[in-house]
């Protein structure tokens, strides 16, 4: 019952990682064994690219408690799939703990 309340911390959560899941279904480069590369985008960002060509997805976390700045490449500019916010290339800020994944623009 509390999952089906969107207002609920526990339906907040469970809808969420639903969307979560939505998007990763939807990207082939989630696929189990699709090739990744590691990124270094610095020493509080950990970065991995997940790629399969046209459909690759750049995942960007924050691991600390601090705000960072990171640079966005020409090639992982696009939209952000959990926010779906447009990324363009340059400096961008990145919130303590923050996530992006990133996808070319359809």
């Amino acid at each position: 019952a509390k999952l089906a309340d969107e207002d609920s911390l526990q339906g907040q959560v469970f809808n969420r990682l639903r969307g979560l899941i939505r998007q990763r279904r939807r990207h082939a480069a989630f696929g189990p064994y699709k090739a990744f590369e590691v990124l270094d985008r610095g020493e509080q960002v950990f970065a991995i690219r997940r790629d399969t060509g046209a459909d690759a997805v750049t995942c960007i976390t924050n691991l600390a408690n601090d705000e960072t700045q990171i640079d966005i490449a020409a090639d992982d500019a696009g939209v952000d799939l959990l926010t779906g916010e447009g990324i363009e290339p340059g400096a961008h800020r990145l919130g303590p703990y923050a996530v992006r994944w990133l996808a070319a623009a359809a």
